[in-house]
């Protein structure tokens, strides 16, 4: 019998698109100056491949298990058993997330407590799932709209 297991996108922000391609492009100002093709197509390249680790994020829900994908690349498995908590964030450190509207995830690995931040598209849905499996994650999402959520965009 096949294990169903149901897949979530990452949310993807433009803004922070516009932020990544701004920092590479702040710190290749000089390459442009130069007009250097060679130097133009790895900036180019680094963009490119960015973009497509980002676009590549993907959060897996199968049984017990919520595992993280970088295009078919398993990074990380969470047993849904050992999540405590759920909460808003939007906190800029590097995650598995293509978004700054972020899902803080604490869980419990070799007896120590461990967190990660994800952006799934659809959240209502995401968490629904995982409550199925652990009736006791703690939610603390508010339901306001709170100033990081600019005309509902996403950040």
């Amino acid at each position: 019998m096949a294990v169903k297991q149901i897949v979530f996108r990452s949310r993807i922000s433009v803004l922070l698109m516009i932020l990544i391609a701004g920092v590479l492009m702040f710190g290749s100002i000089a390459v442009f100056r130069s007009g250097d093709s060679v130097e133009m197509g790895v900036f180019i390249g680094v963009f490119v491949f960015v973009m497509l680790l980002l676009s590549g994020i993907r959060y897996a829900i199968s049984e017990a298990t919520l595992s993280l994908h970088i295009w078919f690349i398993r990074v990380m498995r969470i047993n849904i058993k050992s999540i405590r908590s759920i909460e808003r964030s939007y906190n800029p450190l590097s995650s598995p997330a293509a978004s700054l509207k972020r899902l803080g995830v604490t869980f419990t690995k070799n007896a120590h407590s461990s967190y990660i931040l994800i952006s799934p598209v659809d959240e209502e849905q995401f968490i629904a799932q995982l409550k199925l499996i652990n009736p006791y994650i703690d939610i603390n999402i508010p339901e306001k709209k709170d100033d990081w959520n600019l005309l509902d965009w996403d950040v």
